[in-house]
């Protein structure tokens, strides 16, 4: 099974990249800070360190000024299936609290038991 992680693990890396492109072209800039996150930590562990950060990040803010959190990582964790076997239950319940806080209802409810 630790091939099928590594691959796993590789899908969502190029998932995250795809997802920075995609913001590059949607917001005009790079997310160079989330580009070396992941070049440093890898994309799992980065995405992790965005969703249990104290504080949103920039982009997550200006999404969330243009009504677009759908494309947040913290969303990709919640809503996207895929991804379940890389985090756990407390990546997704601090991922789930940020988006209804700025009034994001994701597709899946990870409330606190």
């Amino acid at each position: 099974m630790p091939d099928g992680h590594a691959a796993l693990e590789r899908r969502f890396r190029n998932r995250c990249l795809d997802g920075a492109e995609l913001l590059r072209q949607l917001l005009g800039r790079p997310r160079t800070e989330f580009l070396r996150m992941i070049g440093e930590h890898g994309a799992v562990d980065a995405t992790r360190r965005l969703i249990h950060a104290g504080d949103t990040s920039e982009t997550f803010k200006v999404l969330w000024g243009r009504k677009e959190l759908h494309l947040t990582m913290e969303a990709i964790v919640v809503n996207e299936r895929d991804w379940d076997p890389l985090f756990d239950d407390e990546d997704r319940r601090a991922a789930y609290r940020r988006l209804v806080l700025h009034e994001y209802q994701p597709l899946r409810d990870f409330r606190s038991p």
